[in-house]
C-alpha cells in the first residue's frame, strides 16, 4: 500500500505538468486561431466580393476583437471595372461593426451600428458615340442576371429556403466624399463634387418588406463645390434598400458659385464671369418616379457675349439680355424636374439643364417684355399728352375768362368840363407824347 501511495504521489506532479502543457498549447491555439482566422478571412472575403459585384475587391486588413466581437477593416476598395479613370469606385479608409454574431445561425445579419470613416463614392458616366457606360449599372445588372434560379424538379423543397437577410439600425459616415462625374461624347463635362460628409443614414432592411414605407431616415451635411464649396444639407425619409427605390428629400444650398456649375449654361451666347446662388430643393420619388421642386435664386451675376452684340438669344437681342440679367441683382427660378429616375436625361443632368434654361428664358423674357411694354405705353402716353395741352391750355384759358366777371369802366369827370353834358363822351386828346 505504502508503494502504490509512493507512486501516486510521485504521479501527480508529472499529470500537473500535462495539464499545463495542454492548457499552453490549447491557449496558443486559440491565439493563432485569433491571429489566423482575419488573415484567412480577408482573402476570402475580399474573394466573395469580388465575385458578387464583378469588380476587384481589396483589403489591407481585416482585424476581429475577440472580447467585443467587432470587425475592422481598413483601406477598403472597390476597384473600378475597365475603361473607367483609374480610381476606386468606393473607397473606405476605415470600417468598424459588430455584428449580432448568434442571428448569423437563422440568417440574419443583424447590424446595430456601422462607422463609415472617410469613405469615398465616386459614379462615373462615359459617354461615346455609340454607348454609354455607367459604373453603377454595371454591377447592379451583373447582380440581377447572376441571381441564383430557384430550384425545381426534386429538389424543388430547397426553394423555400430561407434567405439571408440585412437589418442594419444606424450607419454613421464621417468625413465622406461624394462625386458624380461625366465626360466624354463631345459634350460638356459635368461635375457634382461633396466633401466633409458628416450624418447617418438609419433603419435600413433589406429586402425591404414594405418598400412603400419611408422609414429610413436620411441626415447629411457638408460642402458642395468643386473650386468654391459652401455648404449644403440635406434631410428627409427613404426607402433604399429595394428596387422599387422611393424617397421625400429636401435640401438646401447658400451662396453657392455658379462658376461650378458652367455645364448649365452651355448653348447660351454668354460665359459666366462671377456669381452666386441659392438653392432650396423638395425631391419625392414613389417608385423609381422622380418629381422635383427647385427654387434657384442667381445673385450678382456678371456675363460677357460671346457673339456679337448685334446677335440674339431666344428672339431678343443679347445686348438687351444681358443688359437686364446683370441689373437684376436677385434673379428667381422656379425649375421643375420629374421623370423616371433610372431615364438617360435624369441621369445625364440632361432635364435638370433643360429645366434651368426653359425657367431662365421665360423669367428674362417675361421682364424684358414687361420693361419694353410699360416703356411704350409711357412713351406713348406721353406723346399723346404733349399733343394735347396747347389746345388743353388754350381752352382752360376760355374757360376761365367765361367764368371769371370782368368789372364795367366808367369815365371819370375831369375839372373844367361842361358837367351836365352827361351823355357827351369824352374823348381823349391826342398828342404827341401818347402817338
Amino acid at each position: 500500500m505504502r508503494g502504490n501511495d509512493f507512486m501516486a504521489d510521485k504521479l501527480k506532479p508529472q499529470k500537473l505538468v500535462r495539464r499545463r502543457i495542454l492548457f499552453i498549447l490549447f491557449a496558443a491555439l486559440m491565439v493563432c486561431g485569433a491571429l489566423m482566422i482575419p488573415r484567412l478571412a480577408r482573402p476570402a472575403l475580399a474573394l466573395r466580393l469580388s465575385l458578387l459585384f464583378n469588380m476587384r475587391v481589396t483589403m489591407d486588413n481585416l482585424d476581429l476583437d475577440w472580447g467585443s466581437g467587432e470587425v475592422t477593416v481598413t483601406n477598403l476598395r472597390f476597384h473600378n471595372q475597365e475603361g473607367f479613370v483609374q480610381r476606386p469606385h468606393l473607397f473606405v479608409a476605415q470600417l468598424r461593426f459588430r455584428p449580432d454574431w448568434p442571428q448569423l445561425l437563422n440568417k440574419n445579419i443583424r447590424i446595430q451600428k456601422i462607422e463609415l470613416y472617410r469613405p469615398v463614392y465616386v459614379i462615373e458616366r462615359k459617354l461615346t458615340q455609340e454607348d454609354v457606360s455607367n459604373n453603377v449599372k454595371m454591377w447592379w445588372h451583373w447582380i440581377k442576371s447572376h441571381r441564383r434560379p430557384a430550384t425545381a424538379g426534386a429538389f424543388s423543397f430547397l426553394s423555400h429556403e430561407k434567405k439571408w437577410n440585412l437589418l442594419i439600425d444606424r450607419i454613421n459616415i464621417r468625413e465622406g466624399e461624394f462625386l458624380y462625374h461625366q465626360y466624354g461624347g463631345g459634350k460638356p463635362e459635368r461635375k457634382y463634387y461633396f466633401r466633409s460628409i458628416h450624418g447617418h443614414l438609419s433603419g435600413l432592411i433589406w429586402p425591404d418588406p414594405q418598400p412603400e414605407k419611408l422609414d429610413e431616415e436620411v441626415f447629411l451635411k457638408g460642402l458642395i463645390g468643386e473650386r468654391h464649396p459652401v455648404p449644403v444639407e440635406v434631410k428627409g425619409h427613404a426607402s433604399f434598400a429595394t428596387y422599387q427605390i422611393s424617397f421625400d428629400l429636401s435640401g438646401k444650398v447658400r451662396n453657392g458659385s455658379v462658376i461650378d456649375y458652367e455645364h448649365l449654361w452651355s448653348g447660351l451666347p454668354v460665359n459666366l464671369q462671377s456669381g452666386s446662388y441659392d438653392l432650396d430643393t423638395h425631391v419625392i420619388c414613389l417608385r423609381r418616379n422622380l418629381r422635383s421642386h427647385n427654387t434657384l435664386v442667381l445673385k450678382d451675376l456678371d456675363l460677357k457675349s460671346r457673339r456679337s452684340l448685334s446677335g440674339t438669344i431666344w428672339g431678343m437681342p443679347v445686348k438687351t439680355w444681358v443688359r437686364f440679367v446683370e441689373s437684376e441683382k436677385r434673379l428667381r427660378l422656379n425649375v421643375p424636374l420629374e421623370g423616371e429616375i433610372s431615364s438617360p436625361s435624369l441621369g445625364s443632368g440632361e432635364a435638370f439643364n433643360e429645366a434651368f434654361q426653359e425657367a431662365l428664358r421665360q423669367k428674362t423674357v417675361r421682364g424684358i417684355q414687361f420693361f419694353t411694354n410699360g416703356a411704350e405705353q409711357i412713351a406713348s402716353q406721353t406723346e399723346s399728352l404733349v399733343r394735347e395741352t396747347p389746345g388743353l391750355f388754350v381752352g382752360s384759358i376760355e374757360k376761365i375768362a367765361s367764368i371769371v366777371p370782368v368789372p364795367r369802366m366808367e369815365m371819370l369827370e375831369l375839372p373844367g368840363k361842361n358837367h351836365g353834358d352827361k351823355e357827351k363822351t369824352a374823348q381823349p386828346e391826342t398828342t404827341k407824347e401818347s402817338l
